[in-house]
């Protein structure tokens, strides 16, 4: 897996020696969340979803996540703004 890091156990099982990469989805269109979180995931990332760019925002600084996929026509603003 890209980014993984993992180390095997004397039993033959191996086991997480990093924290999985945290990837941020901002998107309102459930279907391609739907999409998104079923590849990330199979991908070994955690996935986490937001619908609106003010609770984008504030997930975002908190939670400081690897990657960010972010819909640029947004209900409550346009994506361009969240990004700066």
């Amino acid at each position: 897996m890209l980014g993984m890091e993992h180390q095997q156990e004397s039993n033959g099982s191996s086991t997480r020696t990093t924290p999985r990469p945290q990837v941020l989805i901002i998107e309102d269109d459930g279907a391609l969340v739907k999409l998104l979180r079923t590849a990330l995931e199979f991908a070994d990332y955690e996935v986490h979803v937001v619908r609106c760019g003010t609770t984008a925002l504030t997930y975002a600084t908190d939670s400081r996540p690897d990657l960010v996929i972010l819909d640029l026509g947004l209900p409550d603003m346009n994506g361009y703004d969240v990004c700066r």
